[in-house]
């Protein structure tokens, strides 16, 4: 559990996975003991993780899905031994390649999960020369490079729903 965290660090994300074996290569031992850094295992049932909500302010931190931490990676295709056949349950694809090629482009965000994410980004790799508008969302920051400009969308998705982003440039 997070009461049970190494007390000499202040981490700003922590990854609880499952795991069966001890890595002794581990770079940073733990109190004599190797930390274990694989966040799923496959093995008798599909990839999982641990997810908590923090309050950075006061420390305070509640589970997001639910009475327990734990969160199936996937939705059930119906044979756990076949990770091929797994669906993920969050995904992101966009109408162009997010590659800084097109002066527009349409990401859709798939969030199969039974709780919101409200605090989703999405990262827009753009031609320079433009400044661009958002249909949805709030444009958190936008860079140059030196051959592309990245626009970062900030927006909230609803469980069990898909948001559509549009950007393009003016």
């Amino acid at each position: 559990g997070v009461s049970g965290l190494y007390k000499g660090a202040d981490p700003d994300l922590i990854l609880a996975g499952h795991n069966h074996y001890i890595a002794d290569e581990n770079p940073h031992p733990m109190d004599g003991d190797p930390m274990q850094y694989i966040a799923s295992s496959i093995r008798d049932h599909a990839p999982e993780f641990n997810l908590f909500r923090v309050d950075v302010g006061s420390g305070t931190y509640s589970t997001v899905s639910g009475p327990t931490a734990q969160v199936v990676a996937i939705e059930n295709p119906g044979d756990k031994d076949t990770p091929e056949l797994y669906r993920p349950r969050l995904t992101l694809s966009f109408s162009n390649e997010n590659d800084g090629t097109s002066s527009s482009n349409t990401a859709i965000i798939d969030n199969r999960f039974e709780f919101s994410l409200p605090e989703a980004m999405i990262r827009f790799v753009m031609p320079l020369g433009y400044d661009y508008t958002a249909s949805k969302g709030t444009i958190e920051q936008a860079f140059d490079g030196f051959f592309f400009r990245i626009v970062d969308v900030r927006l909230t998705v609803p469980a069990d729903s898909k948001a559509e982003v549009s950007i393009s440039g003016v």
